[in-house]
């Protein structure tokens, strides 16, 4: 089975979280697979040399002139990872870190578990100094389960995610209308083409959740309760899941240090 990691790179990512997410992708049990570094327009000076100096053969630079929106840059990547005819395709940001035996334990249920197309997975939350939270974040383990979730909030943890290559040729590449929620976008599109969702009952991603974090979703709350409000009707979700939306609006405009707060409770 051919397998990629997709790993998209900004301008601004930070070196030091860049440099522990590609050694923890280095450490993984299973060896044979690609991680495709998607450089996202021009980047700072310092973040390419380090680029320039990884010498292991399975990390792949695809750079990009222009700057583009997440969605663009994943999509031209997976038309690239189809085309050459790759089975698993990962997802990660840069400043995430992966547990060692993520690819091992993922590859391995997807190949005992054909019917299922989106494999997610439980993550911690760990801070600016790369420092467990001490809270595991759970998702639904079966697709019925996952399907009731998505009323309230997503049923997998983008950056924890693998798919099937065979699910983008069911129901196309990420929807690009939004700039911040082409996962939410997917799953909509995913459910609609009866994908099968599920996600293994451990931690495999340690997920970074710094201020920055709370202030880009502070900054499309609104786009993404709009968008989150024709979702629900596309899946016919009915009022409950809107006001439920509308009450996520509330949480994610609110200060800072209110936001995190209500989002640990729920969480």
């Amino acid at each position: 089975m051919k397998v990629v990691m997709l790993l998209p790179i900004l301008y601004s990512d930070n070196i030091s979280y860049l440099n522990e997410s590609i050694q923890s992708i280095m450490k993984q049990t299973v060896k044979k697979f690609e991680c495709w570094l998607i450089i996202d327009g021009p980047v700072d000076c310092k973040l390419q040399t380090f680029l320039d100096h990884l010498t292991d053969a399975r990390f792949v630079l695809k750079h990009s002139k222009k700057i583009r929106k997440l969605s663009d840059a994943l999509n031209s990547a997976l038309e690239e990872a189809i085309e050459e005819k790759f089975h698993y395709i990962f997802r990660m940001d840069s400043d995430d870190i992966c547990h060692p035996e993520r690819l091992e334990k993922q590859i391995n249920f997807l190949n005992v578990n054909p019917d299922v197309g989106i494999l997610g997975s439980w993550f911690e939350p760990i801070d600016a100094q790369s420092q467990p939270t001490g809270k595991i974040v759970k998702f639904p383990m079966t697709h019925e389960c996952c399907l009731k979730t998505f009323k309230k909030r997503n049923p997998v943890n983008h950056p924890c995610v693998a798919f099937r290559a065979s699910v983008f040729k069911k129901i196309g590449l990420y929807p690009n209308k939004y700039k911040n929620n082409e996962d939410t976008n997917l799953w909509c599109q995913a459910f609609k083409h009866n994908i099968q969702f599920a996600n293994l009952p451990e931690v495999l991603l340690y997920f970074r959740m710094t201020p920055s974090l709370f202030k880009r979703r502070k900054k499309c709350a609104y786009d993404n309760f709009i968008n989150k409000l024709q979702i629900n009707k596309e899946l016919s979700f009915g009022i409950g899941a809107n006001i439920y939306a509308f009450f996520v609006f509330l949480i994610k405009v609110q200060p800072l240090f209110i936001s995190k707060t209500i989002y640990k409770m729920l969480r």
